[in-house]
């Protein structure tokens, strides 16, 4: 669901991005973990052939994981212990899932504003509400397998931060206009998603 969701998005916004961009349009995923959403993304196609996937993460037992896995898949990604915004190129678009609620709220005004040359980013983290127990749950137990990190399921959905913080936060550091996507499963019913997105978009 999180790659065909950010694939989804990506697709969206695809001609704007190629008429901007000469070459090959680069797309860096910050604290990718085994790097699942670019492995989907790449396994199924689903974006046009002239997107160059990145994944970056400081967890080097992570990364080689993803690696093995992008090999063995026979995928063009690749996969580095890396500062995702310091990789001496270019990032044409920035996206993360399960990262923000991470990040200390006096830092994500520096985290968001490390983006604010690129074209756009899509950052989906679990939403304040009822449902995100439930959904961080799901989430940490399909993707995880380190014992921390099936211990911070639930923790993720306590430290989750309210999407007011998280638009103001992004508005701070990029000075750029901000979207929230997804907050609801359909428009006209109140029920929240689990994942909610804030986005940059060009």
């Amino acid at each position: 669901a999180d790659g065909a969701r950010t694939a989804t998005l990506l697709n969206r916004l695809w001609p704007t991005l190629r008429a901007r961009v000469q070459g090959p349009i680069r797309i860096v995923d910050v604290g990718c973990g085994i790097g699942y959403v670019l492995r989907w993304m790449a396994a199924n196609d689903a974006l046009p052939a002239d997107a160059e996937l990145i994944g970056c993460d400081f967890n080097g037992a992570l990364i080689d994981e993803a690696r093995a896995l992008a090999r063995e898949e026979a995928l063009d990604v690749r996969f580095e212990v890396a500062d995702a915004f310091a990789l001496g190129e270019p990032a044409h678009v920035f996206l993360s899932t399960g990262v923000l609620h991470h990040i200390a709220p006096d830092a994500l005004p520096t985290f968001f504003g490390a983006q604010r040359d690129a074209l756009a980013f899509f950052h989906s983290d679990f939403r304040r509400s009822a449902l995100a127990p439930l959904g961080s749950w799901v989430f940490h137990t399909a993707r995880m397998r380190e014992p921390l990190a099936l211990h911070d399921g639930i923790l993720s959905a306590v430290r989750a931060w309210p999407a007011d913080l998280l638009l103001t936060a992004a508005a701070e550091g990029t000075g750029r206009p901000i979207s929230h996507l997804g907050a609801r499963v359909h428009r006209w019913i109140p029920l929240p998603r689990a994942m909610h997105t804030i986005a940059m978009l060009p």
